[in-house]
């Protein structure tokens, strides 16, 4: 058993740099090509592979699962090849979910007004053909209609907290 640990972790160190997610067919084939050949003495540990790539995939919501489902029927067949992807989706989709609930609201909201004020502001930038455009009246008053979002939250969450202190020492001195 560790022999056979260490040989294949051997021979993926080996053979790493073949070892990828696939972008195109090409690479689909070759990669399946690879995988059949490993599985031959292999099976279960080609299966933890594949399926440990498809969780990191779909946990993690990165595009290119579907090569992954023709390559779940080249190596393991049509129907063992259906059964796995499935359960696989099922598992990572599931897993995506829990993440997000557990720890994307916040960051993602901490994140809109940033990303927003990046977009805007990459949007502005694109039309910008000349130094002129810069100092132009619209241009100026829309990069200071975001510098003024973006400083928004930060009054607000202030104005708030003070609020909230004002209110708690009046409660207190009663």
């Amino acid at each position: 058993m560790l022999t056979s640990c260490f040989s294949l972790s051997l021979s993926l160190i080996m053979f790493s740099t073949r070892l990828h997610f696939p972008s195109d067919l090409d690479e689909l084939r070759e990669l399946a090509e690879l995988l059949k050949f490993y599985k031959r003495q292999h099976t279960g540990y080609v299966l933890l592979l594949y399926c440990s790539a498809y969780l990191y995939k779909q946990s993690f919501a990165i595009p290119g699962s579907s090569f992954l489902n023709m390559l779940a029927g080249a190596l393991f067949g049509p129907w063992h090849g259906l059964f796995i992807a499935c359960v696989l989706t099922t598992v990572g989709s599931t897993n995506c979910y829990l993440l997000s609930r557990t720890f994307g609201k916040r960051h993602i909201v901490r994140l809109i007004p940033y990303n927003f004020i990046c977009v805007r502001t990459g949007a502005i930038l694109s039309e910008i053909t000349s130094l002129d455009d810069i100092f132009s009246w619209r241009t100026l008053l829309q990069l200071l209609l975001i510098a003024c979002m973006a400083l928004l939250p930060g009054a607000l969450i202030r104005r708030y907290k003070t609020e909230e202190e004002h209110n708690n020492y009046m409660y207190k001195s009663y």
